[in-house]
């Protein structure tokens, strides 16, 4: 791995995925929240083996983008 990352870059992080809990906890919303923004396409979603699981890196791409969203609809005005 130093001999590939020798130049000092920070080699990419394994992707976690996370369960409902965990990200309802992440983001302070209900589980039932959760299935709505599953519904509406607001966050990716994989089903494995039954059970619904979040990538934490697009989890984090979604609140990054809509941070981002929401700081340029405050600053419009």
């Amino acid at each position: 791995i130093d001999g590939i990352f020798g130049d000092g870059a920070v080699p990419p992080k394994e992707d976690v995925y996370l369960c409902d809990s965990e990200v309802a906890c992440m983001l302070k919303v209900s589980r039932r929240t959760l299935g709505e923004y599953r519904s509406n396409g607001t966050l990716p979603y994989y089903v494995l083996g039954g059970k619904v699981l979040y990538k934490r890196s697009e989890i984090e791409q979604v609140l990054e983008r809509e941070y981002r969203s929401v700081g340029k609809a405050r600053g419009s005005g």
